[in-house]
């Protein structure tokens, strides 16, 4: 094996302190919106942000043949 499998397999990952919340669908409709709510979280200390793309068992935020979009996305 070469010098930087070798390194790749030595080296350990670090672990990483989570401290995140969901974002519902409300908060990230246009671009401008989930800039303003990742700004937030950012000021309020927070670095994982997890968002809610299935909502209420069948509201898609993204094209899907499975689950249908909201009207006027």
């Amino acid at each position: 094996m070469g010098f930087w499998f070798a390194w790749a397999v030595s080296v350990w990952a670090q672990p990483l302190e989570h401290r995140g919340i969901w974002l519902h669908p409300e908060q990230f409709r246009t671009p401008q919106e989930c800039e303003r709510s990742i700004e937030r979280m950012a000021a309020a200390g927070l670095n994982i942000a997890y968002p809610l793309v299935w909502y209420w068992g069948g509201t898609a935020y993204y094209r899907s043949d499975l689950c249908p979009m909201p009207e006027g996305l």
